[in-house]
C-alpha cells in the first residue's frame, strides 16, 4: 500500500513539534486523540506556513477479531536504553492497538530518523472473536488464532524487529510476556511485560522456519560425513584386495604420504584448512575424547591446551599449548592447528590405513595395557588416566587433606631414597687392608643398590609430585569451609574488649602496642638449664642455673604480664607449664616460674615469695617434643645408617681433628673417638667452669674454642636428613601449629593464652633447624635461653594473627633478636607460617616411624 504525499512540508522539525506535543501529557495517556495543530494556536501557527499542515492517513484497518484486553489483565512495555529503564508504558489493556511511529499522532511517538512515520502496530485479538476481517484475504494472519498480542509491521523502511529477528512486513506475529521488540536502528529496546501465565507456549513461524534450516543444514552435513566415510571404506577394501607393487595403470611415481609420513617435512597443506576437524578425525581414530581446556589469561587474551594421546621420552603426555590475543574461537582453531603439527612431526596425523580404533577399544587384560615390561610407569599412569576420566569422582575437603599427607609421604619417601644413595655412592669403595673386607663385603649385601637411572626416576617423580601437591593445595583453599576459621573471634575496637595491652621491646626500649595488634597467644620453648653427663651434672651446685631461670622469668614478665589473669595469679585456664622428665628441667620451670608469676602482697597465702604453679611432666617414653624419648624404628634406621655412612664433612672433620681426638682421650682417660663423645666432654666442662671450678691444664687451648664446633656439629647431626628433621623438630611445629589454629578457630577450650615448655638444648636446637633459622641464632644454646612463637592481632589481616618468633640469647638478654621467618614475609600470617611448615610438620608420630 503506498502513502499519497499531496501534504505541504512544514517549516519546522517534526522533532519539534513532536516535543511540543508530548511535553504535555502524561506518559500513561494514548496519544493517538492528539488534535491537530489549528490556527487558533498563535505561538505554534505563526510557525508555520499559510498552508494547512495534513497529516497522512493510517495505512491500517482495524480487524473484526480486535477487541480491548480484559481490565484485570494489566500489560506494559519497559524501555531500556543503553542497559538501564528509561521509561515504562503502562495500561496496554486500555485500547486495542498501539501505534509505533515518528509522527505525533502516533500512540507510541519515537524521534529516531530510522522509525518510519507510521512504522508497526501492536495489535490484540480476543479470545472469542467469531466475525471474520472483510480484507482478511489482503492480510496473511499468523498460523495460530490463539488470543494475545500482535506485532504487525507497516511495511518499514528499517524493518521492525521481535527478540533480534526481523520480521515479516504485513504479518501478524504472536509476541509472548518477556519478548523485546526493537525498531529501526533505534537503541530503545521495548520489554512485554504482563502477567506470568502468558509465557512461551509454542514457536512462530520465523522460528519454526529457523528451526527447519538448521535440522535441514546439520542433516546435511551427516550425510556429507557419511558419504566420505562410506568412500574411505570402500578404497580401503580396494587396497586390501591385493597388492599392485606399484604396476597398476594408476600407479603414482610420487611419495606416498599416506604410507610415509616422513616424507616430507611440512604436510601443513594436508590439515591447514580445518584443523579442527582434522584433529577430531585423529582423535576418533585412536579411540580418544578430544577436549580443548581454554582458560583467560587477562582481557581479550586466551590460553588453549590439548593433551595429546603421545608421551615423550620421558613417558609424560605431550601437551599442544597456544596462547593468543582475540576471540576464543580463534584460538582454539590456534591451538588445533599446533596439535596437527605436533603429531605430524611425530609421523602419526596420516597413519589412516585402518578401521577406527574406536571398534577395537582394548580391554584393561590386552597386550598395550600389559606393565610387565613396562620400567617407566607409563602404561599404569594412562591406565589410571583413562580409568579416571571414565569415573570421575567428587574429592570432599578431609579427602583433600588426605591425598596431601600422602604426597607428603611419597616425597619424604623419595628423598629419603635419594639421600641414601649419595651416601651409600660416596662410601661404597674398594677396601685399603684385608681387615676391612669383611665389613666391606657386609655393607654391600645389607643395602639395595640404587643406580643412577633409579635416582633420576625419583627425581622426576618428584617434580610430578610437587605440581601434584601445588593442585591439591589450591583444591583444598577452595574446599576449605568459609566459616571454620571465623568461630569464636572476638571483635576488636569494641568498648566491651577486655584485652589489655602489652608491651612489647623495640630498639628504643618500649613500646605501647594497640588491642588490634597485641599479642593474642604465647607459646614458646623454655632453654635448658644445665646439660651434660647425668652423673656429673647432678656432683655440682645447680643454685646459679635456678638464678639464672629466675632472672628469664622476672625479665620475660613485663613483656607478657597482660596474658596472664587480673588478680595475677597461676590459674591453669590460662597458662598451661610443661616439663621434660629430668629433674633439671622441671627445677627449670618451677624456677622460672617464680619469677614470671610473683605473689601480690596482700593476696599471698604463704610466708614466702613464691605462689605454686603445676609443672606438667611428660613421661619419657611417650615424649615426642621434649627429650623426645618415644621409640621411633624409621630414625634409628637413618640414625645407623649415617652412622655407618657419615657425609663428607663429617669425615674431613676426622681427618682435620684427629690430633684433638687423641689429646682429649688421653686427658680424660676414656674414649673419644665420636663428635657425640666431644659435645658430652663439652657440656661437662662447662658445667665445671660455670660451677666456678679450675679446669685441667690439658684443656687450655682447647675449651672452648676448638671443641664448640665440633659440639654444634654434634647437635646438627640429630636432623640431619629431612626424615630425620620432620620426626624430631616437626613434632615441635606440629604442637605450636595445632594450638595456634584452635585458637584462631575459637576451639581451644581451655582458651589459654601462654603455653610454657622447659626442655633441652638439643630440643631448641631441632626446633629452630625444622625452622631453618639456626644461622640466625647459635649452633649450641646458652643456659637459660628461649626461643617464643608470638601471635599478634594486626590490621593486614582480618581473619587470621600475624607470627612472631624472638629469640633470648639468655637471662641477660634485654632487647631480644626479632627471627625472620624463611619464605614468609613480614607480616608473616599464620596461613602462610602454616603452608611453609607444611613439608616439616609430624602429623602421625607413629606412622611416620614405621619400617617402610
Amino acid at each position: 500500500m503506498t502513502e499519497k504525499a499531496d501534504f505541504k512540508i512544514p517549516n519546522v522539525d517534526p522533532k519539534v513539534l513532536t516535543k511540543l506535543r508530548k511535553s504535555g501529557l502524561p506518559a500513561s495517556v494514548s496519544k493517538a486523540d492528539i488534535a491537530v495543530p489549528t490556527g487558533t494556536e498563535p505561538n505554534i501557527a505563526e510557525q508555520f506556513e499559510q498552508n494547512n499542515v495534513e497529516i497522512p492517513p493510517i495505512p491500517y484497518k482495524e480487524p473484526s477479531w480486535s477487541r480491548k484486553c480484559d481490565p484485570s489483565q494489566e500489560y506494559s512495555f519497559e524501555v531500556e536504553k543503553n542497559g538501564v529503564i528509561v521509561d515504562k508504558i503502562k495500561q496496554l489493556q486500555s485500547k486495542p492497538f498501539w501505534l509505533f511511529g515518528r509522527l505525533p499522532n502516533c500512540d507510541i511517538n519515537m524521534a529516531h530518523p530510522t522509525i518510519s512515520r507510521y512504522h508497526a502496530i501492536f495489535q490484540y485479538r480476543a479470545p472469542l472473536a467469531q466475525e471474520q476481517d472483510e480484507e482478511a484475504s489482503t492480510h496473511r494472519a499468523h498460523a495460530t488464532n490463539e488470543p494475545g498480542w500482535y506485532l504487525y509491521d507497516l511495511n518499514s523502511t528499517h524493518g521492525t524487529f521481535l527478540n533480534k529477528q526481523q520480521i515479516p512486513p504485513r504479518t501478524y506475529v504472536l509476541v509472548r510476556v518477556g519478548y523485546m521488540i526493537k525498531l529501526g536502528s533505534s537503541s530503545r529496546t521495548y520489554i512485554f511485560q504482563g502477567p506470568s501465565d502468558d509465557g512461551e507456549l509454542g514457536l512462530t513461524i520465523t522460528e519454526m522456519r529457523e528451526h527447519i534450516k538448521k535440522r535441514k543444514e546439520m542433516c546435511k552435513e551427516v550425510n556429507e560425513i557419511t558419504r566420505k566415510e562410506q568412500e574411505r571404506i570402500e578404497k580401503l577394501q580396494q587396497e586390501q584386495q591385493g597388492i599392485t607393487w606399484g604396476m597398476a595403470e594408476d600407479a603414482d611415481e610420487e611419495t606416498d604420504l599416506t604410507e610415509n609420513p616422513y616424507a616430507t617435512s611440512n604436510n601443513e597443506e594436508l590439515f591447514l584448512d580445518d584443523p579442527k576437524k582434522t584433529l577430531r578425525g585423529y582423535f576418533e581414530r585412536e579411540g580418544h575424547e578430544l577436549e580443548y581446556k581454554v582458560e583467560e589469561l587477562s582481557s581479550g587474551t586466551y590460553c588453549c591446551k590439548v593433551e595429546l594421546p603421545i608421551d615423550d621420552a620421558d613417558g609424560r603426555p605431550i601437551v599442544a599449548e597456544v596462547t593468543n590475543k582475540g576471540k576464543k574461537k580463534e584460538v582454539v582453531v590456534q591451538c588445533a592447528l599446533e596439535a596437527c603439527r605436533v603429531l605430524d612431526r611425530q609421523g602419526l596425523l596420516r597413519q589412516a590405513n585402518h578401521e577406527p580404533r574406536r571398534r577395537f577399544q582394548k580391554q584393561s587384560d590386552s597386550d598395550d595395557d600389559d606393565d610387565f615390561l613396562d620400567r617407566t610407569g607409563a602404561v599404569e599412569k594412562r591406565r589410571q588416566r583413562k580409568e579416571a576420566a571414565k569415573n570421575p569422582q567428587t574429592h570432599t575437603y578431609a579427602d583433600l587433606i588426605h591425598k596431601e599427607a600422602q604426597i607428603l609421604e611419597r616425597l619424604e619417601t623419595n628423598e629419603s631414597k635419594i639421600q641414601n644413595a649419595r651416601l651409600i655412592k660416596q662410601e661404597t669403595h674398594l677396601p685399603e687392608n684385608a681387615d676391612d673386607v669383611d665389613k666391606f663385603l657386609d655393607n654391600l649385601t645389607k643395602d639395595k643398590v640404587i643406580d643412577k637411572f633409579e635416582v633420576r626416576r625419583l627425581r622426576m617423580e618428584q617434580v610430578q609430585l610437587n605440581e601434584e601437591l601445588a593442585q591439591v593445595k589450591k583444591l583444598i583453599q577452595i574446599t576449605k569451609p568459609v566459616d571454620i576459621d571465623k568461630i569464636g573471634l572476638v571483635k576488636h575496637g569494641t568498648s566491651g574488649d577486655k584485652r589489655p595491652m602489652l608491651p612489647l621491646y623495640g630498639h628504643g626500649g618500649y613500646e605501647a602496642i594497640s588491642p588490634q595488634t597485641h599479642v593474642l597467644s604465647f607459646l614458646w620453648f623454655l632453654g635448658h638449664d644445665k646439660t651434660s653427663y647425668r652423673d656429673v651434672a647432678s656432683q655440682f651446685n645447680l643454685s646459679k642455673g635456678s638464678q639464672q631461670m629466675y632472672q628469664l622469668g622476672k625479665l620475660l614478665r613485663p613483656r607478657y604480664y597482660r596474658l596472664l589473669p587480673p588478680n595475677g595469679l597461676y590459674s591453669k585456664e590460662h597458662m598451661t607449664i610443661v616439663s621434660s622428665y629430668a629433674e633439671r628441667c622441671i627445677m627449670s620451670a618451677q624456677s622460672f616460674i617464680a619469677g614470671f608469676l610473683p605473689p601480690l602482697e596482700n593476696t599471698n597465702p604463704l610466708p614466702i615469695p613464691w605462689q605454686p604453679a603445676a609443672v606438667n611432666v611428660l613421661p619419657r617414653d611417650r615424649d615426642t617434643i621434649l627429650a623426645q624419648k618415644q621409640p621411633c624404628p624409621r630414625y634409628e634406621q637413618s640414625k645407623q645408617r649415617l652412622v655407618a655412612y657419615p657425609p663428607k664433612d663429617i669425615r674431613e672433620l676426622y681427618e682435620k681433628n684427629a690430633a684433638l681426638f687423641r689429646t682429649l682421650s688421653q686427658g680424660t682417660g676414656q674414649n673419644v673417638s665420636t663428635i657425640l663423645d666431644v659435645e658430652l666432654l663439652y657440656n661437662t666442662l662447662e658445667i665445671e667452669k660455670s660451677a666456678g671450678l679450675e679446669l685441667p691444664d690439658w684443656t687450655e687451648g682447647i675449651f672452648p674454642q676448638k671443641m664448640l664446633p665440633i659440639a654444634e656439629r654434634s647437635l646438627a647431626l640429630i636432623t640431619e636428613l629431612p626424615l630425620m628433621k620432620k620426626i624430631k623438630g616437626g613434632a615441635i611445629v606440629a604442637e605450636l601449629l595445632d594450638n595456634a589454629i584452635r585458637r584462631r578457630s575459637g576451639i581451644l577450650i581451655p582458651e589459654r593464652n601462654i603455653f610454657i615448655y622447659s626442655g633441652h638444648d638439643v630440643t631448641l636446637v631441632n626446633f629452630m633447624r625444622a625452622l631453618n633459622i639456626i644461622d640466625q641464632t647459635t649452633g649450641k644454646p646458652d643456659f637459660s635461653a628461649a626461643i617464643v612463637f608470638e601471635l599478634h592481632h594486626s590490621i593486614t589481616f582480618d581473619d587470621d594473627f600475624e607470627v612472631k618468633i624472638v629469640y633470648f640469647f639468655n637471662s641477660d638478654d634485654k632487647y631480644p633478636k626479632e627471627i625472620e621467618i624463611p619464605n614468609c614475609e613480614s607480616p608473616c600470617s599464620l596461613t602462610k607460617f602454616e603452608q611453609v611448615m607444611e613439608t616439616v610438620r609430624l602429623r602421625n608420630y607413629d606412622e611416620t616411624c614405621q619400617l617402610v
